[in-house]
């Protein structure tokens, strides 16, 4: 299996010899099952000790990698079925086409990643953080994201079948601004997850979906164009309003401002 050693962004020769032999150790690790889960995570940390991006494109392992920084990192094609990457920072990874079956991924960070066509069958993504990460066209079925979020995400043509995205302690898996045109949602669960201003044009399924308590929640600015789907006989809940952004509250402070102080100067002027 190909596992590339060039890494364009080292620059310093020490440096680049610590990678260089972190990377040999995981090549050995990892194609004669030799290495332990706790040796594993500190190779790999040692690999990425540069803070530059690291390339372990189609690399194979399924052990503990919780709490590991492969941010920025390059796994496309890497099979990480069945690991652990509890509390992993991914931010800015790309995983493209990864193989994720059953994987942890609790309270992982994937902010910004790109998991296009990643599979993630039965992966648990619970309170995963995954603000606009690219997921389109990924495997999704029978995995749980129970508090995930998702705000602002890529879940185009998605395959959500059977997949759990509940809210629990009284949050919401947080699909705000998501866009799934296209996406399946076959069989999902959605008990109060969060559609406000999300794009499901074309999805398919909702009909089917279940949340069997708190409804899911939508505004006027969520799109249910081409699913022939009524979320009000199906018992969703609309919100009339979307709660406004810090910045919006601040133009608006800001405007009141110089309102008052447009007023103060023309009393001024008069007197």
């Amino acid at each position: 299996m190909q596992f590339p050693f060039s890494n364009p962004h080292e620059s310093n020769p020490e440096t680049k010899s610590l990678t260089t032999l972190a990377k040999l150790t995981i090549l050995i690790g990892l194609f004669t099952s030799a290495i332990t889960a706790a040796q594993a995570q500190v190779v790999l940390t040692m690999a990425n000790s540069n803070n530059t991006p690291e390339d372990f494109t189609a690399a194979t392992y399924s052990g503990s990698l919780e709490w590991i920084n492969l941010s920025g990192d390059n796994l496309s094609r890497a099979n990480l079925s069945v690991a652990d990457l509890s509390y992993a920072n991914l931010d800015d990874a790309n995983l493209t086409y990864a193989g994720l079956f059953g994987a942890t991924l609790f309270y992982a960070s994937l902010s910004h990643a790109t998991l296009t066509g990643a599979y993630l069958f039965g992966a648990n993504l619970n309170c995963t953080i995954l603000t606009s990460a690219l997921l389109d066209g990924a495997y999704l079925e029978s995995a749980t994201l129970i508090n995930a979020v998702l705000n602002g995400a890529n879940l185009t043509t998605a395959d959500f079948n059977g997949a759990d995205l509940t809210s629990a302690d009284l949050t919401s898996a947080d699909l705000t601004k998501a866009d799934l045109s296209y996406a399946i949602l076959s069989g999902a669960n959605l008990f109060g997850a969060n559609f406000l201003g999300a794009n499901l044009t074309g999805v398919t399924g909702l009909e089917t979906t279940y949340f069997g308590g708190t409804a899911p929640t939508y505004d006027s600015n969520t799109i249910f164009t081409g699913t022939n789907f009524n979320p009000v006989t199906a018992g969703w809940t609309l919100t009339s309003a979307s709660v406004p952004e810090p910045s919006t509250y601040a133009a608006i402070f800001g405007t009141v401002i110089l309102g008052f102080a447009a007023i103060d100067r023309r009393r001024r002027k008069v007197a």
